[in-house]
């Protein structure tokens, strides 16, 4: 098959995407929408889907009935993109569609790091998402992108083993790096 030049692709809306979503038409296939275009999910790995389970068991009862926690479930972002992060918190009450602001995405990277740390960073950013984070499998440390400006996050900050992750809006839920990377279950932060 020949190679389609860039300028003959349509890009898939984001409605349209839904209704081939609601008709299984990528049923047992790990697709999101970034930018018009269908992006593969890689494949979870076993480190991958512990660090999302033990963010799953930090972040859902400190967060109950303060915060929505979705684990692996559509944003709708800016545009026509309607990534799939690892979690997200949302202060959006339940409705009939997906929810559309977060305080918090969160992505665990294998071989997706670079995607993660550039294309999906800068669609969080301007989606407004207040902070980022990109939990590294590789490095064993965390990206935190926050104070999104113009399109972009202003600030990067790498965190390793010693640092704390702290919730933005809910300073009373935080957890040590090491103990979201490696394991147990992260303890609730005292409030002062």
């Amino acid at each position: 098959m020949p190679h389609l030049p860039v300028r003959v692709r349509r890009p898939l809306k984001r409605s349209e995407f839904d209704v081939l979503v609601g008709a299984g038409c990528f049923a047992g296939e790990r697709v999101e929408l970034i930018g018009g275009s269908l992006v593969a999910r890689p494949p979870r790995g076993v480190k991958q889907a512990g660090v999302v389970e033990h963010l799953s068991a930090w972040l859902v009862p400190a967060l109950s009935g303060l915060a929505r926690v979705r684990v692996q479930l559509p944003f709708l972002a800016h545009g026509e993109s309607e990534p799939i992060p690892d979690v997200l918190i949302t202060t959006e009450r339940f409705g009939s569609k997906h929810p559309a602001t977060a305080v918090l995405a969160i992505e665990v990277a294998d071989s997706s790091a670079s995607f993660d740390t550039t294309t999906k960073a800068a669609l969080y950013a301007v989606s407004r998402v207040s902070e980022y984070w990109v939990f590294s499998i590789k490095t064993r440390r965390v990206e935190r992108f926050h104070r999104a400006v113009g399109g972009r996050y202003a600030k990067r900050q790498v965190l390793r083993a010693g640092s704390v992750l702290v919730v933005p809006g809910f300073e009373h839920v935080s957890a040590p790096v090491e103990r979201v990377l490696l394991a147990g279950p992260p303890r609730r932060r005292a409030a002062h």
